[in-house]
Formats: structure tokens, C-alpha cells, sequence
């Protein structure tokens, strides 16, 4: 490439600890790909782990139906959102709660 240097703008930093590469894990805006927690999140959902934030006593706004949900739970796990409705079985004793007082969410 006669000693050009190529900018590969689209591409995400990696942690180079001592690890190889091929064991990294992508991490975007400081969370891992919703690949990597399907699982996680799918646990959370049916209660075999618990969340790490759920928001309740919101307002939520479905954007696709346009309808506003009164009194909604909102179950947060590893910066995503895991489920939202009641979700009064993903809480655990280091769950942290947050009430919406009705806010739009």
C-alpha cells in the first residue's frame, strides 16, 4: 500500500490485555453484542436470574401499536432491556429499583 496507513473507521477497540485475540470480547458503548447475552436476558425473563435494574410504575410508550401502557415493569440486565410488563419475578436481593412515579418510558 506504498506505506499508506489505511483508516478502518467502522472498527471497534479491543481490550489487549493478556489474553489472545481470538478470546476477546467485542464490547459496543461499553456493553457486550445482544448476541452474547440472549441467553442471559432469556434467564432473567423466566426468573433463573435476576435483573440488575428494574424500573417500575412507568408509562410505557409502544411505538409500533402507538398505545401507552399504564403501571409497567421494565427488567434490566447488563444495560439491556430483558423484559418489560411485570416483571415482579426478576428481582433479586441486589436488584436495583427505581420508580418511574409514572413517567413515559
Amino acid at each position: 500500500m506504498g506505506g499508506r496507513q489505511r483508516a478502518n473507521h467502522g472498527s471497534v477497540a479491543r481490550d489487549t490485555g493478556t489474553t489472545s485475540p481470538a478470546k476477546l470480547p467485542l464490547v459496543i458503548h461499553g456493553r457486550p453484542p445482544l448476541s452474547a447475552l440472549t441467553r442471559t436476558l432469556s434467564d432473567v425473563c423466566m426468573g433463573r436470574q435476576p435483573a440488575d435494574l428494574v424500573i417500575t410504575g412507568g408509562r410505557l410508550v409502544d411505538v409500533h401499536t402507538r398505545e401507552v401502557l399504564d403501571g409497567v415493569d421494565v427488567a434490566i440486565k447488563a444495560g439491556r432491556i430483558a423484559m418489560f410488563g411485570d416483571a415482579a419475578h426478576t428481582r433479586g436481593p441486589r436488584t436495583k429499583l427505581v420508580d418511574a412515579e409514572g413517567a413515559h418510558l
